[in-house]
């Protein structure tokens, strides 16, 4: 790309496969179709979590070989949840790219907003798959709009479970 074109802008949708998820990847692609931007799905690995859990079911000894099946099958499910925004993108006709981070999800997609002047959105899902989750706000949403205020160059846009998509106002 030369100087004079201007990087085309990008929604970052963060996923993990959950309803609120699938609502975010919908909202997202008919955003950047309406936008003319791209759509660069997120999905992240709290390889944090996986460490814990390996570390508590296997003790000091052999927790890496457990962390590491944890991770692999992981890393499969997180594939899938990007493949299904991919989908959900090419229905609509928008350019999308996946990325898997590994971290806590909040922060790598902090992170990856914070590091690129073309991403313009955040959008995410309300609730994820956690139990608690699915009653109140995400801890995942609740952290990134936490974030707006102190350091995020852009907006967040936390979307609902079973949003209705056709009658979606997109004139803010």
């Amino acid at each position: 790309m030369d100087k004079s074109q201007k990087p085309v802008n990008k929604i970052l949708v963060a996923t993990d496969g959950s309803e609120a998820g699938i609502s975010a990847a919908e909202y997202g692609a008919n955003m950047a179709k309406k936008l003319g931007a791209e759509v660069v799905a997120i999905g992240v690995i709290n390889v944090h979590k996986y460490e814990s859990i390996a570390h508590t079911f296997t003790g000091q000894m052999g927790w890496l070989s457990v962390k590491e099946k944890f991770m692999k099958e992981r890393e499969k499910e997180v594939t899938g949840d990007l493949n299904k925004v991919r989908e959900i993108c090419e229905r609509k006709e928008v350019h999308c790219k996946g990325i898997i981070g590994y971290g806590y999800p909040h922060e790598e997609i902090v992170k990856y907003a914070r590091e690129r002047e073309s991403v313009r959105m955040i959008i995410i899902g309300g609730s994820g798959k956690d139990f608690l989750g699915r009653k109140i706000l995400g801890s995942v949403a609740e952290k990134i709009v936490q974030e707006v205020t102190k350091t995020l160059p852009c907006p967040v846009v936390v979307i609902p479970c079973k949003i209705e998509m056709p009658g979606a106002r997109l004139d803010f």
